[in-house]
C-alpha cells in the first residue's frame, strides 16, 4: 500500500477522511498543530482519541508565531460570529463569517509542513479533510487550491509527494453517511471554533455540523451546549 501522512484536527472532516484513506494508504504518521486556538486543548483530546484508536502517532507540531500575527477568532478572546441554518443561504454572512476566523496561509503551511515529513520520510501523500462544502467559503479547501498546491510539492519536495483529500467533491452530509459506514464513533470528535467543554452549537462549524448530523438522522442532542 502507498504510505501517507494525516492532518488531524479532531473535527469531523479530518477523521472521516482519515478512516477512509487507511482503506487505500498506509498511515505513517498523524499531525496535530497548535497555533494558540482556544480549542486546542478540546481538539487535541479529539485527534489524541482517534489517533490511538487507528494505532497511529500523533506528532504535536507548535506554530506559536501564528497566533501573533492574526487577529482572528480562533485564537483570541473575540467570539466568531453566531451562524443559522438561514444565515447559510446568505452569501455576505458567510463571508464576513470567514474572514473573522481566517488563520493566514493556515492550510497552505500545514500542508508544506507534512510535505517536509513526506520528504524526509520517504511517503507520497498527505491526507486532509478539505471538502467541497466548506470550499465555497474557505479557498484552502478547493480542488484549485488541492490542484495548486500539489503542483508546488512537485518542486518543494524530492519525492513530489501530493495532498489526497476523499471527499473534496462531497458535502458535510456524505462525509456523516461515510462516517456511519465506516462504524466511527462520531461522539468524539470536536470541530467548534470555541473553547467550551462542549461544542458551542452556533459557530459556522457547529451549524454545519448540527446539519450533516441531522440530514443522518443521528441525535446530537448531548454533543453541544446549544
Amino acid at each position: 500500500m502507498k504510505k501517507a501522512i494525516s492532518l488531524l484536527s479532531g473535527g469531523l472532516d479530518s477523521v472521516v477522511s482519515t478512516f477512509k484513506a487507511m482503506e487505500n494508504f498506509d498511515l505513517r504518521l498523524c499531525l496535530f498543530f497548535d497555533y494558540g486556538q482556544k480549542a486546542l486543548n478540546k481538539e487535541l483530546e479529539a485527534a489524541t482519541f482517534y489517533s490511538d484508536l487507528m494505532g497511529v502517532k500523533l506528532e504535536i507540531i507548535k506554530l506559536d508565531f501564528l497566533k501573533k500575527i492574526t487577529g482572528t477568532a480562533l485564537v483570541n478572546e473575540q467570539l466568531p460570529p453566531h451562524m443559522t441554518l438561514e444565515a447559510l443561504e446568505d452569501p455576505e454572512f458567510v463571508r464576513q463569517s470567514a474572514l473573522a476566523v481566517w488563520v493566514p496561509n493556515r492550510n497552505g503551511l500545514f500542508v508544506n509542513i507534512a510535505g517536509c515529513y513526506c520528504d524526509s520520510m520517504d511517503i507520497n501523500n498527505v491526507i486532509t479533510g478539505f471538502n467541497f462544502e466548506e470550499a465555497s467559503t474557505f479557498s484552502d479547501n478547493s480542488i484549485e487550491f488541492i490542484d495548486a498546491i500539489n503542483n508546488s510539492l512537485k518542486y518543494s519536495t524530492s519525492n513530489s509527494c501530493k495532498v489526497v483529500s476523499p471527499f473534496c467533491n462531497n458535502s458535510k452530509s456524505v462525509i456523516v453517511k461515510e462516517a456511519i459506514h465506516l462504524n466511527i464513533d462520531l461522539s468524539k470528535i470536536f470541530s467548534c471554533y470555541n473553547n467550551d467543554e462542549k461544542q458551542c452549537g452556533i459557530c459556522e462549524s457547529c451549524i454545519r455540523l448540527k446539519k450533516a448530523l441531522s440530514d443522518n438522522d443521528i441525535d446530537y442532542s448531548k454533543w453541544f451546549l446549544i
